[in-house]
């Protein structure tokens, strides 16, 4: 599973670390966005975080009822961490907080998770907050750059010849 700030490429890595390995690729949050019917961003904005995350663990949990599979962890996940822990290895796939942020930026509308009058500064301080998070949940590290995919590779290699 990876795990990481909005922006640094988990879907990305993700669908190609499946495609390499031959496996299943599940990203969290777009499964919720399916269950529900209603973007992210939609869900948190008119149905609220208490009701988002309680639909993010539903979907962490019928993950249990799957097949070993490569899985791209929505941005709420770590707020369940005993769930994602169970589910299996975790990498925290890290990139400089100021250039998940341009990423996040060039997807278009601001996020519901930052606010209008500082949207960096709210998502530097949301990088700051989840470390300790993300640092806790996580079995690995892999830093994003040109051999983040190989490293995640390897390690899903190894992982699905030998499970836990």
């Amino acid at each position: 599973m990876i795990l990481g700030l909005p922006g640094v490429g988990k879907t990305t890595i993700g669908q190609e670390v499946a495609f390499t390995l031959k496996k299943p690729w599940v990203d969290t949050d777009y499964r919720l966005e399916a269950k529900v019917k209603k973007t992210c961003f939609e869900i948190a904005v008119t149905k609220g975080m208490p009701y988002f995350l309680k639909m993010e663990k539903a979907v962490l949990e019928e993950l249990f009822e799957e097949a070993p599979s490569v899985v791209s962890l929505g941005g709420g996940s770590f707020r369940h961490p005993d769930l994602v822990k169970q589910l299996g290895v975790v990498v925290h796939l890290t990139e400089d907080p100021e250039v998940a942020y341009e990423r996040v930026m060039q997807r278009g509308a601001l996020p519901s998770y930052l606010s209008a009058e500082d949207p960096k500064g709210s998502f530097l301080k949301l990088a700051k907050e989840r470390a300790p998070a993300y640092a806790e949940v996580a079995d690995f590290v892999v830093p994003q750059g040109p051999h983040a995919k190989e490293e995640i590779v390897q390690l899903g290699k190894q992982l699905f010849r030998n499970p836990f």
